[in-house]
C-alpha cells in the first residue's frame, strides 16, 4: 500500500455520505478513466451525483472540448 492509502480509504468512505450537487463528467475516449471505472467507482462514491459523458473526449476534457465542457457545468451549474 501507499502511504497515503489508509488515508483516501477514509475519505472515500465519507463522500457517500455528502448530498451535495455533484457532476460527473468525463470522455467517452477517456483511456486513463475508462467507463466501467465510472460506474463501480466514482458513481459508488457519489451516488447521488448526475454522470454525463463527453463523446469522443479524453481524459483532458477541456483540451478536447473545451466549448462542450464549458456548456455542459454551466447548465449544471445553473440547475443547482
Amino acid at each position: 500500500d501507499h502511504p497515503s492509502a489508509a488515508v483516501i480509504r477514509h475519505i472515500e468512505q465519507q463522500l457517500s455520505q455528502l448530498n451535495l450537487p455533484t457532476l460527473i463528467l468525463w470522455g467517452s475516449a477517456d483511456s486513463t478513466t475508462p467507463p466501467s471505472w465510472i460506474r463501480t467507482r466514482w458513481l459508488k462514491l457519489f451516488p447521488h451525483a448526475q454522470e454525463e459523458r463527453l463523446e469522443g473526449a479524453g481524459h483532458y476534457l477541456i483540451e478536447d472540448q473545451p466549448a462542450e465542457t464549458l456548456q455542459r457545468f454551466t447548465r449544471f451549474l445553473q440547475s443547482v
